[in-house]
C-alpha cells in the first residue's frame, strides 16, 4: 500500500484572510474617525451659538434696566444716529477669538409712537474675522422686545 502524504489539519489564519481583515477593519476606522471630525466641529458650532445667546441675552438685560430716552431713541422713533448703536455689556464681544458683533435697532412702532421695538443683533462668522452691523455674517442670532416709551423696567 502506498503512503499517502497527507499534512495535519492546519489551524489558524491564512495571510490573504489577515489582509481582507485589516482592510475591511481599516474603512471602519476611516469612517468612525471622520464621524468624530463632524461631530467635533458641530460642539464648536453649539458652543458659538450658545456664546452668542448669552451676549444677546445680558445686553437685553441692560437694556431693560434703561429707559428709551437714555438707549437714545428720539422723538421721531429713529436712532439718533444713522447707524444702529451699539451697546456694551460686561461680557467681552472676543470670546475664544470668535469676534462677535452686537447691534441695537430701536424704532417706533407705526401703530402707536409709544411703543419702541427693540432688536439685538448678534453676528459672528466661522473664520473668527470681525463683522460689520451692516455687513453679512455667517450667523446671526436675533432679539427683540417691544416697550412702552415711558417704562422703565
Amino acid at each position: 500500500m502506498a503512503q499517502q502524504n497527507r499534512r495535519p489539519q492546519q489551524a489558524g489564519f491564512t495571510l490573504v484572510e489577515l489582509l481582507i481583515v485589516m482592510t475591511v477593519t481599516l474603512i471602519g476606522l476611516t469612517g468612525l474617525v471622520s464621524l468624530y471630525r463632524y461631530g467635533a466641529s458641530g460642539n464648536v458650532d453649539s458652543e458659538r451659538t450658545s456664546q452668542a445667546s448669552v451676549i444677546g441675552q445680558r445686553t437685553m438685560e441692560d437694556l431693560r434696566g434703561l429707559s428709551v430716552a437714555q438707549i437714545g431713541v428720539s422723538a421721531g422713533g429713529y436712532p439718533v444716529s444713522d447707524n444702529p448703536l451699539t451697546f456694551l455689556s460686561a461680557l467681552p464681544d472676543n470670546t475664544r477669538g470668535v469676534a462677535f458683533t452686537r447691534c441695537l435697532d430701536a424704532q417706533a412702532l407705526a401703530v402707536d409712537n409709544d411703543l419702541v421695538r427693540m432688536r439685538v443683533t448678534v453676528l459672528w462668522n466661522d473664520d473668527k474675522s470681525a463683522v460689520a452691523c451692516d455687513g453679512t455674517a455667517d450667523h446671526r442670532l436675533v432679539f427683540e422686545m417691544v416697550r412702552n416709551r415711558t417704562d422703565t423696567l
